[in-house]
């Protein structure tokens, strides 16, 4: 019979797997990124859901749907090319994220047992404008996600899931990595036109 600890580890370590097949099939802007993205974010709904961190569990969650979209639309060949988004459409939503994390703290830390309620809902707000933003190819969405994966290795270092924190370091790397391969593919289309 498998105990709890090893069922979570096993089930964290194939997240873990998905989830790095996920971020670097992104990188190099190959659609099955999707499948790979959406099954490692069922798994770890369930983890974040067992290590009180709701508000992550629920993201998992927003992510299997964008990862439907997300293979859609990747599906388009149009579509499937970096660009920006307007700066002042950044502002708004960064702005946004910041004052909606406040009542979701709140509600997080006063009516659910969240580990870190400010953190937990900052992260998740901004997680969901950077997911819809990869899914529509913008670049910049890959600045979100170096500063949300550098805070997420810590939350998850500090929630005892350190696979997990470790997956979130090498995101980092692949991040970097992302932002540069997509500038590159967009500098080569804007000179070809």
């Amino acid at each position: 019979m498998i105990d709890g600890a090893t069922a979570t580890g096993a089930v964290e370590a194939l997240a873990v797997a998905l989830g790095l097949a996920y971020v670097v099939l992104a990188a190099m802007r190959r659609r099955w990124c999707w499948p790979a993205g959406g099954a490692s974010a069922v798994l770890y709904a369930w983890l974040s859901w067992q290590v009180h961190l709701p508000m992550q569990s629920l993201l998992q969650l927003y992510y299997v749907a964008m990862a439907v979209h997300g293979w859609r639309r990747w599906s388009v060949p149009s579509t499937a090319t970096p660009g920006f988004w307007p700066v002042s459409h950044h502002a708004i939503a960064i702005v946004a994220c910041l004052l909606g994390a406040v009542p979701l703290a709140w509600l997080l830390g006063s009516q659910f047992s969240s580990a870190w309620p400010w953190i937990d809902g900052a992260t998740t707000l901004l997680s969901l404008v950077a997911t819809w933003l990869t899914a529509r190819m913008r670049i910049e969405s890959w600045l979100y996600w170096i500063a949300i994966d550098g805070t997420l290795a810590w939350l998850y270092a500090a929630q005892g899931l350190k696979p997990t924190a470790w997956l979130f370091a090498v995101y980092l790397v692949v991040c970097v990595n992302g932002f540069v391969s997509w500038m590159k593919q967009y500098r080569s289309l804007a000179s070809s036109r």
